[in-house]
């Protein structure tokens, strides 16, 4: 069991789920105190048409900043692209009858 323990927290996928849940308490806490960077207005850009689209605005509207549901739209993307890649590593791993690390 904790050579299993010692693998999870080696894991790129347990890494990336960490910086995740790490950025999402700075922009919280970032956000209720408002201590909020002071950065370029992002109207007709492209950030700004990612941003206005109905499945980020509904999904993804978590905060005042838009630059936070950007970046926590990116995070939580990255993550699932991880995880489907480790899962799929694993499947063939558990075919071959190999060690299973991740």
């Amino acid at each position: 069991m904790r050579k299993k323990s010692v693998e999870l927290l080696k894991s790129s996928v347990f890494g990336s789920f960490l910086a995740l849940v790490l950025s999402q308490i700075l922009f919280w806490g970032m956000e209720e105190t408002g201590w909020i960077p002071n950065m370029r207005d992002i109207d007709g850009k492209l950030i700004n048409k990612i941003m206005n689209q109905p499945f980020v605005k509904e999904w993804f509207d978590s905060y005042e900043t838009p630059y936070f549901n950007l970046v926590t739209l990116v995070l939580v993307f990255a993550l699932l692209v991880q995880v489907i890649v480790a899962c799929i590593q694993m499947i063939r791993v558990n075919r071959r009858g190999e060690k299973n690390t991740l």
